[in-house]
């Protein structure tokens, strides 16, 4: 994998507004960020369940429980940053800053020695910056180094040591967002394959590490973080330092089963295709850092958010939304700022959910493009999330830091569904930026998100377990507080690792760019002909299905406006390429619909909440991946888009 690019920031006498704390900096506890979730917790009404259904607050308690039975360790002369620990993953490739906090001076320089497995060392000298109050910090760029090692790196100031141990370098992404992010393998369709990868070994060099919820105003904000809370394996969350994906079932259980799923399963894609063509993977570093039900205005810096000439709007125009419980640009302090000098390979973000509710209502059966925002105009969520490229980037020192953003998946509007084809629009935004990618999410909600009814029958397809583990259906995966969080992250992380191998050069040269993207439109007599960008096709061409489920009933993939009427079309199957010699047909960037009137004067594409779905699938489930649309060959799905036409043609082209 190639690199990521040097964090730029210098060591000298700024240290002390590179670490930029408080006057009166104490290290905060690492188990306050669950404070509010468990005051919460403790003061809930239980509802009654519809059948069986999760406490979505029982995944804390033993964690809780620790955390108030802790006794709190004495904190030693000299720390690391929390960001680091045992078994932590730095960038290779790059000089990566290793950094911490001393107790006030009593010497002038940290030493700093990285031991190497032969036991061959290095040693690198800090200065101490003041920071005012009982604490001083210092910080060292070790020198770029090649994948894989077993590191030990020591921290010395006066009389006091500390040492982090079984550091590796290799390919480290911070994966971020909300409870879709979040989403851990336990839930997900494809757990039981994967705990049995990971305990035959195919994924020893993947690691995680879970960043603390840690919300923090701006006045409290600081580049240094506590020191992670002990592992305990009864608890929740596995937020006690870097996790490696190996060893028996109890292992597994405890560490690949608490991993986020969109990240471990990124991961694996990456790892699989470096095998497949004949290399060997570097190690991998997970940063995942979520917190579910969050909006994108926490997790951005509100110097971004606010700012008066660049700064975003709500999809209105008014000023941006903020919730009453977290302070906007508090999560970006707590779980994004104390990693941005931690150096990385790339960003994942996976989020939005609660951000539908502010998009603009123009009262159509879906709302249009523009309804979730206007990047031109600095509105709604496309300004958000663009701006939170250009934040983060800037915060990590890297213009160019190759940043994936993941589509909302079906079932997944919150209850503003009528807003989805809008915000999947809005969340391309990011694509005015180099160095950006998106994983389409649209056609991988989860196969049961219309109705879970036949869901834990055990003959039905991507059957679910019961939520009181019943003996009969213990095999299958549950869900977690039901389809609003899919089953299907393999979708998602297998995307996303294809969009960035296109991205960085890791694929061939052949290999498409993305899923088919409407270039242009036309009126061929009683026939509607869709043609796709050529040049992002690579080697493959356009497959098309028709478009109803596979029970027959129809669905609403591709519907066209008559006038002001909009009406389901049916698109005529086709393969890109000759059957025989497998030669690529001329027709290989296009797609063909029938029309049945008049007057075109509008077309969209995969625009709804659930477009490949009938619309209640009590009986049915809606299979990933189902689009009439997508690659022949590599079976990336056509994006949705909704375009204007005029005289014939598309006069206006919006897609995700």
């Amino acid at each position: 994998m190639p690199n990521a690019k040097k964090n730029t920031m210098r060591l000298n006498a700024t240290l002390l507004a590179l670490f930029a704390l408080p006057a009166t900096f104490a290290a905060p506890d690492p188990f306050a960020l669950t404070d509010a979730y468990i005051d919460a917790r403790d003061k809930r009404t239980p509802a009654a369940a519809p059948g069986v259904q999760s406490d979505p607050f029982a995944l804390t308690d033993a964690y809780i429980d620790a955390r108030d039975k802790r006794t709190p360790a004495a904190a030693p002369g000299v720390q690391f940053s929390g960001v680091f620990s045992d078994g932590a993953v730095l960038q290779r490739g790059v000089a990566v800053a290793v950094y911490g906090s001393v107790a006030k001076a009593s010497a002038d320089v940290v030493a700093v020695t990285v031991t190497d497995q032969t036991g061959k060392t290095e040693t690198y000298a800090s200065p101490v910056a003041a920071l005012g109050g009982d604490a001083d910090a210092w910080r060292v760029e070790l020198k770029p180094r090649e994948a894989g090692g077993d590191f030990s790196i020591r921290a010395a100031y006066g009389a006091d040591a500390t040492t982090i141990a079984n550091v590796t370098f290799g390919d480290v992404f911070f994966c971020s967002g909300q409870s879709n992010a979040w989403l851990v393998m336990n839930f997900a369709l494809e757990r039981n394959e994967t705990y049995a990868d990971v305990r035959a070994g195919r994924y020893d060099h993947v690691r995680m590490r879970t960043q603390t919820r840690l919300n923090i105003s701006d006045g409290a904000a600081s580049y240094l973080a506590p020191p992670p809370p002990a592992y305990d394996p009864a608890g929740g969350f596995p937020e006690g330092g870097w996790l490696r994906a190996t060893g028996g079932a109890e292992d597994v259980d405890n560490t690949v089963a608490q991993m986020s799923a969109m990240c471990w399963f990124f991961a694996a894609a990456l790892t699989d295709s470096e095998r497949a063509a004949g290399r060997d993977p570097a190690p991998l570093g997970l940063v995942h850092s979520s917190w579910g039900g969050t909006i994108a205005e926490m997790w951005l810096p509100n110097a971004t958010l606010y700012d008066a000439s660049a700064g975003c709007l709500n999809a209105t125009g008014g000023p941006p939304y903020q919730r009453k419980d977290y302070a906007n640009g508090a999560l970006y302090n707590g779980m994004v700022r104390p990693w941005v000098n931690y150096s990385v390979a790339g960003v994942l973000w996976y989020q939005g959910e609660n951000n539908l509710f502010q998009c603009a209502d123009d009262g159509g059966a879906e709302n249009g493009p523009g309804a979730c925002g206007v990047l031109e105009k600095r509105t709604g969520y496309a300004c958000l999330v663009s701006r939170l490229v250009t934040s983060w980037r800037e915060a990590w020192g890297d213009a160019t830091l190759p940043f994936g953003v993941v589509e909302l998946a079906g079932g997944t509007s919150e209850g503003f569904s009528r807003s989805m084809g809008a915000f999947r629009h809005a969340q391309a935004a990011v694509k005015a930026h180099a160095r950006t990618f998106v994983a389409a999410g649209h056609d991988v909600g989860d196969p049961w998100s219309g109705s879970e009814a036949r869901c834990h029958e055990p003959d039905a397809p991507y059957a679910c377990q019961r939520e009181d583990g019943s003996p009969n259906d213990t095999p299958y995966t549950k869900f977690f507080m039901g389809s609003i969080h899919p089953r299907t992250k393999k979708w998602v992380g297998d995307r996303l690792a294809f969009a960035y191998r296109a991205l960085v050069g890791a694929a061939p040269d052949a290999a498409p760019r993305a899923g088919p993207t409407l270039a242009g439109c036309r009126v061929d007599g009683g026939s509607l002909v869709l043609a796709f960008d050529e040049a992002l096709l690579g080697d493959d061409g356009v497959r098309a299905w028709p478009s109803a489920a596979a029970s027959g009933a129809p669905t609403d993939a591709l519907m066209v406006r008559y006038g002001d009427a909009w009406r389901a079309a049916a698109i005529a199957p086709q393969r890109p390429f000759d059957e025989k010699n497998g030669t690529r047909l001329a027709n290989f960037a296009s797609a063909t619909a029938t029309l049945d009137g008049d007057n075109v004067t509008g077309v969209r594409y995969g625009w709804a909440d659930r477009p490949f779905c009938i619309v209640d699938n009590v009986l049915e489930p809606c299979a990933p991946n189902g689009g009439p649309l997508m690659l022949a060959k590599n079976l990336l799905p056509a994006l949705p888009f909704w375009a204007e036409v005029a005289g014939g043609e598309c006069a206006s082209i919006s897609s995700a």
